[in-house]
């Protein structure tokens, strides 16, 4: 296929030049369209549409200055090459064309020959200059359509320019670039450190590659990707050429947003149930093996729950599989509250990590669904939270117009005492709920016998404590104290203990916690209470009046109006308040302080003794000490025991009762069993 010759618009008012120019050019294979005046050259561009335009400069009606002016003032006439003829070779002239807007100039009497090259020339670089536009906008329609932008910035870290994408990204107009607050207010500030960070470590020269979020000024939020090369934040005296002023970096910065919703599309296709919203057993498999992770090395324990749903086939074939899908969500979403409720953790402190939450409840089957639990208490409160859980899901389910009752059978396992990797402990827990199938359906089953007969036992003890408190089982032990000097009788100290009628005695470290967990703790504290000042009362009666010390929990003193409950008890008694004390423990500094020292504060005005039990074990805050009405502070036995065989110990308990001289208050020391620590603690003070 044969091309068609460039077509050469040629303006010249010299008839001679025309014929001669033009016929040079047709000769170099140029198609040549010549005119006499500007006016002629304006009207034959609209209509011909030259490649290239020759203008003499002094033609009559329009200079050639103006009409290259007017040309590239039009569209089409932007990029097209006009080569300027003038007489004048002066740099006014010459500067004179360029400001007009001519690709280039040339004397009049330039030789034929050489004016074709010259148009050639034009002509070559047009021709690359329209390749370059075309590749700069297929890849700005390709960055517009994939949102990548760039932003160019110098070594100071100042924005020079920003591509319009980047701008549209950003919400922001060019003006607003400039300044680089308004480019940090758009990070969101979850992401300003970790952004931070990588700009640092890039910092110099480096390259950063990272993904965050962005607000725009409308409050949108978008991910974006930022690729590019860092500039050096200083580099005075450098002498390096390379960081001169004029050294621009380029930075891309890609809206991800898509991208994301995409991946978070398909992560809830692949991680998540779509019936009930709960996650699958995929993702519980994978935040088990971040529990393993985050617990290896620490106290920590994980359960790993296997439940199956009972009777659901039953319904299916009753109701019909939409009735079954709403029984399932409805079992989901009562399972959700369940964990999410903080009194099934009144026991233990679940470990809370960023990496993982204590609690993952997830849908693994048909009837099925899996739980993952991280405590940290030594499994005490299991047993208690799966009967609870078995008896959640006893409650009917309103599906429809009807009440369905339902039941659950559950298997479960323990790390670390039963395996340590996710897969196993899934099979364990599995195998444990077949257990639990096979004995009795509506009940739960561990796999590790020891934490079954754990767990059998402290449901066993709650059982005989409830009784135990309606049957008088429970008794006070008074144990003496004595002045370290003289060894006379100093006062009592009142002790909880619980003659269990088959077991035997029973330590309170065994059955206070549970008393607590099942919110007998208050009822069972009045007892000891009112049992503690009725004795003191009658040793009053008959000549001996010891003080008795009665130790006091923090959830009484939160939950109960305790001066109220020890004025009622005195009353009773007829007992003066001067021979009783109130011992509490270093906890009630750290949980709600603040009703603690209004319970205090109200004990002291009645002229209530307050003892600090076990302190050096715990809290210790100076402060609390300072400001919180103690009368007593009391040396933990573990200090007392070691005192004449551990010199921190004795470091310990002399540093103790100096404080306590310093702060006027007397101290206790408990366990004191030979006369070497009782002389020990004499020279002391105590």
């Amino acid at each position: 296929m044969t091309s068609v010759p460039p077509l050469i618009l040629f303006a010249d008012d010299d008839p001679g030049a025309r014929l001669l120019q033009s016929t040079a050019l047709q000769s170099g294979g140029f198609q040549v369209e010549t005119v006499a005046d500007g006016t002629q050259a304006l009207a034959a561009f609209q209509r011909l549409r030259p490649d290239c335009l020759i203008l003499d400069v002094v033609m009559p009606g329009m200079t050639g200055f103006e009409v290259c002016r007017t040309i590239r003032a039009q569209p089409g006439g932007e990029h097209v090459p006009i080569l300027i003829l003038t007489s004048l070779d002066d740099l006014e002239s010459i500067s004179n064309a360029y400001v007009a807007g001519a690709t280039d100039f040339a004397q009049k009497n330039i030789n034929p020959m050489l004016l074709v090259e010259r148009v050639r020339f034009m002509l070559r670089a047009k021709e690359l200059q329209d390749g370059l536009i075309a590749s700069e906008s297929r890849l700005a329609q390709a960055q517009r359509l994939a949102r990548i932008g760039h932003w160019e910035v110098d070594k100071r870290g100042c924005t020079v320019a920003m591509s319009p994408v980047a701008l549209d990204i950003l919400g922001i107009t060019a003006y607003a670039a400039r300044d680089i607050q308004v480019l940090q207010d758009r990070i969101h500030a979850a992401d300003h450190e970790r952004l931070r960070d990588a700009r640092r470590n890039a910092s110099g020269g480096g390259r950063i590659s990272i993904d965050y979020r962005i607000v725009t000024p409308t409050g949108i939020e978008r991910f974006v990707h930022m690729e590019g090369q860092m500039p050096c934040v200083d580099f005075a005296n450098t002498g390096d050429s390379e960081y001169s002023e004029h050294k621009t970096y380029v930075i891309t910065l890609q809206d991800i947003s898509e991208l994301r919703r995409a991946e978070e599309h398909i992560r809830l296709l692949a991680f998540f149930d779509s019936l009930t919203g709960l996650p699958n057993r995929a993702f519980l498999h994978e935040q088990l093996a971040l529990k393993l992770k985050v617990a290896a090395g620490t106290r920590t324990q994980i359960a790993v729950i296997a439940l199956d749903v009972e009777n659901l086939n039953r319904i299916n074939h009753s109701l019909g599989a939409q009735a079954g899908d709403d029984l399932l969500r409805a079992v989901s979403r009562r399972l959700q509250q369940h964990f999410a409720t903080p009194e099934i953790w009144k026991s233990g402190d679940p470990t809370t990590t960023a990496s993982t939450a204590p609690v993952t409840v997830a849908r693994t089957g048909g009837d099925e669904f899996g739980i993952a639990i991280a405590f940290n208490d030594g499994g005490s409160h299991i047993a208690n939270m799966l009967q609870q859980l078995v008896d959640k899901l006893s409650a009917p389910f309103h599906i429809g117009a009807q009440d369905i009752s339902i039941g659950a059978t559950i298997g479960v396992t323990v790390f670390p005492d039963d395996a340590d990797e996710a897969d196993t402990l899934l099979r364990c827990a599995d195998a444990a709920l077949h257990q639990a199938k096979q004995a009795a359906r509506g009940s739960y089953q561990f796999y590790s016998a020891k934490m079954q007969q754990h767990a059998t036992h402290r449901l066993s003890l709650e059982s005989d404590l409830r009784r135990a408190l309606q049957r008088n089982q429970l008794e006070l032990n008074f144990q003496p104290r004595v002045a370290a000097t003289t060894l006379q009788p100093a006062g009592l100290e009142a002790l909880l203990r619980w003659r269990h009628p088959d077991r035997g005695m029973i330590s309170p470290a065994e059955f206070v916690p549970i008393a607590e967990d099942l919110g007998l703790i208050l009822e069972l504290g009045e007892w000891v209470l009112d049992q503690a000042c009725s004795y003191a009362a009658h040793l009053a009666r008959s000549g001996r009046k010891l003080r008795v010390a009665v130790n006091v929990s923090a959830l009484q003193l939160q939950r109960t109006a305790i001066a109220e409950q020890v004025s009622r008890a005195l009353q009773r008694h007829q007992l003066d308040p001067e021979l009783l004390e109130i011992e509490v423990t270093e906890s009630i500094l750290i949980d709600k302080p603040d009703l603690a020292r209004r319970a205090l504060e109200l004990l002291k005005v009645q002229n209530i003794r307050i003892a600090l039990d076990d302190f050096g074990t715990g809290y210790s805050s100076l402060s609390y000490l300072r400001t919180l009405p103690f009368d007593y502070l009391k040396i933990d036995r573990s200090f007392v025991a070691d005192l004449s065989n551990d010199n921190g110990s004795a470091a310990i308990v002399s540093t103790i009762l100096t404080l306590a001289r310093g702060l006027r208050l007397h101290t206790i020391a408990e366990g004191v069993e030979t006369d070497a620590q009782r002389q020990a603690l004499t020279l002391g003070g105590c």
